[in-house]
């Protein structure tokens, strides 16, 4: 379980299918052969591209389901509109450190190590990380248990205990993540970078938590963020399996519509986060390992309604080329 940035994708799956032809001289021209009908029949039993399926539950969720028959294993990706960025201000972790409670236990699911032992004993892995702005939940499992597993999966957002009796190990967890990443360099200059924002602003906040940001939470506080944070119209599903997608949409609709729509307002967050200046900003990190790198960082307004065009794609493609009448080459 990691906080912090990740692009951890779901899953990808490609099938490619080439078929010769014989050519003929003009469609509907000559006759059909039995050679050609027998082709047909084969490219129709083989071809397994995946089919696609957008749904919105009554509660608000929005799911995306994906067949594919040729997957080996089935998987779920749950991402809830909440981070690290809606810490409470005295509690710097909170958000992290309720993901890694999410895991130990539900009321249908008691057992605290249950659903991950579900999950390794049936060939899969599961894992959880926590983003400014979002939480990501996700798992992979044969395709056999997958029906199981998403109902384990499931009751994380429907009636999860963050039993007391592992407030302290977890926070532990939490804080022995931490301690991994003060020798790591991306989350140094991560910090550095956090430290230059408006103290006003929620990215100024140390995102990950420690036992001293933690010290003293308790069930109760991790309640009340769940309460406030976490509701179906601010989720989104992600499903993938080698079901139909009727059938996939069944298990997940079985599954999630029980999850609790608290109606909440998607969280935004104010678009200047550094202090204006007439001239650039240059910090210097002394790194720990052997190393030298030039980050620029552009404050850019959001482009969340141009998500079709990828324009920050586009931008960083011209920028990042290296061929020839490339920036990089005239620098």
């Amino acid at each position: 379980m990691n906080a912090g940035r990740s692009n951890w994708r779901l899953i990808q799956t490609t099938v490619a299918l080439v078929v010769a032809w014989s050519a003929l001289s003009a469609a509907g021209c000559q006759p059909r052969t039995q050679e050609a009908d027998r082709l047909d029949r084969i490219v129709a039993a083989t071809v397994t591209e995946p089919q696609y399926r957008g749904v919105v539950l009554p509660n608000g969720m929005k799911l995306m389901l994906i067949s594919d028959p040729s997957v080996q294993r089935s998987a779920a990706s749950l991402a809830v509109g909440a981070g690290s960025l809606n810490d409470p201000p005295e509690r710097a972790g909170l958000a992290h450190f309720l993901e890694h409670m999410l895991f130990l236990g539900t009321e249908k699911y008691p057992e605290p190590e249950g659903y991950q032992q579900f999950v390794h004993q049936h060939a899969g892995f599961t894992n959880a990380y926590t983003s400014d702005d979002h939480t990501n939940y996700f798992f992979q499992v044969a395709n056999d248990a997958f029906p199981e597993a998403l109902d384990r999966f499931a009751q994380f957002f429907v009636t999860p205990l963050f039993n007391a009796d592992y407030v302290a190990r977890e926070m532990n967890a939490v804080d022995s993540e931490h301690s991994k990443n003060i020798e790591n360099d991306s989350w140094r200059i991560q910090q550095v970078e956090r430290n230059m924002a408006l103290p006003s602003h929620p990215m100024h906040r140390f995102s990950t938590g420690n036992l001293k940001t933690l010290g003293g939470a308790t069930r109760e506080d991790l309640l009340a963020f769940y309460r406030e944070r976490y509701s179906a119209n601010l989720m989104t599903l992600a499903v993938i399996g080698n079901g139909s997608l009727d059938d996939l949409e069944k298990l997940a609709r079985e599954r999630f519509t029980n999850v609790e729509d608290r109606h909440l307002t998607k969280p935004r967050y104010p678009q200047e986060y550094l202090p204006r200046k007439a001239a650039l900003r240059v910090l210097t990190v002394e790194p720990i390992a052997d190393r030298r790198s030039l980050t620029i960082t552009f404050p850019l307004p959001s482009t969340e309604r141009f998500y079709a065009a990828k324009p920050l794609g586009l931008i960083g493609f011209v920028l990042g080329h290296e061929g020839k009448g490339s920036l990089l080459s005239l620098l």
